[in-house]
């Protein structure tokens, strides 16, 4: 039988000590128990010992975990406060966003200066005000009793949107960040050793019906997955750092590997520029790619699109462009697609995976383009669509939907922009709005000057607090 994770746990702390026990049924005596001793960070857990008495220190909702100090002392972290943005499952299980989480320490921890910056950045690291936004939870999920599983990304529901025949569904758009290279821009580029690249986000758009039906469709964005680099120095546009022909196979090898691991075949859309700097990116990622692809079942369809030369002085419309090329993968990809019953329709075997420098801006452009075209998709399988041909096209056939699919996308690019740069994505007006306009693109401007001072002057601490908790 599953076990879920306790929805309330009181704390009592004495001294180095912290006992944490969930909120007692009725008039039970005994409940299971965690202490964690925060002088050494090691924790036991008891099946059944005597509920405590008293004032809790705190009440939360959860664990996010335990942090070791310099000293061998260790934090708890506990999630204090939190806000319901979406019900997901069968049984409509609440998700919630993280808003407030405390830091327990034993006393006098912090007087240890190098104590003192560990909590400092362990504080800024679950501040959702600072480089904690973003975090996710969920009770109901067969994981350990104290720590509910977290996600940091971006989560947002649209509950009871409106078809035809008084028909209606919840579209939900989930993205799920990596932290196997997690960062800030300029701080973490390209991949690691083991392939793992940064800025990996996995978003799954899912639409669900009354009945129980249940469509969605999985797409992701990384960094390029060569070795490179392009560590702030005070210039605008940083030195770019590009490993020498060679020496990125294995890495771009065991990126590859564990996309097609994880999703099946890959569409690359590479949207750099084909000049400049970018196009020594560009010519160094063809150049892996063609290599791969010249591979038994390799499974790779690398395409290059230059976004800035081709859609340039606002010609959006020329994304088309690229979707004629990738629409034959699309289609054979497909999506996931299961009955009331439980009957598997249909499952998604392949993604597509979309980068720019910063897989933010024109990324997250193409990226709900994309989106679109499998919310059409699935919203016509699901019989929400008409089936006539022409007649698929979510703007001409539901503009209330499509007004709030284009918010949505676009509060999606901002969220995954500033975990990544500090500021919502550039070009978001377009993803917004359908259009590209002369205040777009000031409020890029405003972007990219903010970009630059934050990369600058004080990502590197923001880069510290999350390798302290990733």
């Amino acid at each position: 039988m599953a076990r879920f994770p306790y929805t309330t746990l009181r704390i009592f702390q004495q001294g180095a000590q912290a006992v944490v026990q969930p909120v007692p049924e009725g008039n039970a005596s005994s409940v299971e128990t965690l202490v964690v001793d925060l002088a050494n960070g090691k924790s036991t857990v008891t099946p059944s010992q005597s509920v405590m008495r008293g004032t809790p220190t705190i009440e939360c909702l959860g664990l996010l975990g335990i942090s070791k100090l310099t000293t061998g002392a260790a934090a708890l972290v506990a999630i204090t406060e939190a806000r319901q943005v979406a019900a997901l499952g069968p049984n409509s299980s609440a998700v919630y966003e993280l808003v407030r989480a405390q830091v327990l320490t034993e006393p006098g921890a912090d007087k240890n200066s190098a104590n003192r910056q560990l909590l400092s950045l362990l504080k800024d690291a679950v501040d959702p005000a600072r480089s904690g936004r973003g975090i996710y939870f969920s009770h109901f999920y067969d994981l350990t009793q104290f720590t509910p599983p977290v996600m940091l990304g971006f989560l947002r529901q649209l509950p009871g949107l409106h078809f035809a025949g008084g028909k209606s569904a919840t579209l939900t758009l989930i993205a799920r960040r990596g932290v196997d290279r997690a960062g800030t821009r300029q701080w973490r580029r390209g991949c690691d050793s083991k392939g793992n690249v940064a800025n990996f986000v996995e978003t799954e758009e899912v639409v669900t019906t009354p009945a129980g039906d249940l469509a969605s469709y999985v797409q992701v964005r990384g960094s390029i997955p060569l070795l490179w680099t392009q560590l702030p120095n005070i210039k605008y546009k940083p030195t770019t750092v590009i490993a020498a022909p060679g020496q990125s196979v294995a890495v771009f090898d065991a990126h590859m590997a564990s996309l097609k691991a994880a999703y099946g075949d890959v569409v690359a859309i590479n949207l750099i520029n084909h000049k400049g700097t970018e196009g020594k990116l560009q010519v160094a990622f063809q150049a892996e790619a063609e290599r791969y692809t010249r591979t038994p079942g390799a499974g790779l369809h690398y395409i290059a699109f230059d976004f800035h030369h081709e859609c340039s002085k606002g010609r959006y419309d020329r994304i088309e462009l690229l979707m004629q090329k990738i629409a034959p993968d699309v289609n054979r990809q497909a999506f996931f697609l299961r009955r009331a019953g439980g009957e598997i329709v249909k499952r998604q075997a392949g993604a597509v995976r979309t980068n720019c420098i910063d897989c933010l801006d024109r990324t997250n452009v193409m990226q709900g383009v994309l989106g679109r075209k499998a919310l059409e998709a699935m919203l016509s399988a699901l019989g929400l669509m008409p089936s006539t041909p022409g007649a698929h096209s979510l703007p001409a056939t539901f503009p209330a939907v499509e007004k709030e699919f284009k918010i949505l996308w676009a509060d999606h690019g901002d969220g995954v922009s500033t975990q990544y740069a500090g500021t919502g994505a550039m070009k978001s007006g377009f993803t917004r709005t359908g259009k590209r306009t002369f205040g777009g693109v000031i409020d890029d401007g405003v972007k990219a000057v903010t970009r630059y001072y934050l990369n600058n002057f004080q990502d590197g601490r923001k880069q510290d607090a999350i390798d302290l908790v990733s």
